[in-house]
């Protein structure tokens, strides 16, 4: 039996793939756990026990995520 392609536009139907999330939603979710992450370190972004090493990504990379997202680490400080 022969599986229907997603990303067939006459096939598609969210009944098909309703796993399927949006960009729209994938960088919310990734907004919200970025958020988390430095309420959770308290602001700390480098180093041991900072928000980096927590979601396993190089600070640089974490730092390019608060730019593009408009956060500031000193709100999560409190």
């Amino acid at each position: 039996m022969a599986r229907e392609s997603v990303f067939n536009n006459e096939s598609f139907t969210p009944t098909i793939a309703p796993q399927l999330m949006r960009v729209e939603e994938q960088k919310s979710l990734e907004k919200t756990n970025v958020e988390k992450a430095l309420k959770y370190c308290k602001g700390k972004v480098y180093g041991d026990n900072g928000a980096a090493e927590l979601l396993a990504l190089k600070p640089t990379t974490l730092a390019s995520k608060l730019k593009k997202y408009g956060l500031n680490r000193q709100d999560f400080t409190n």
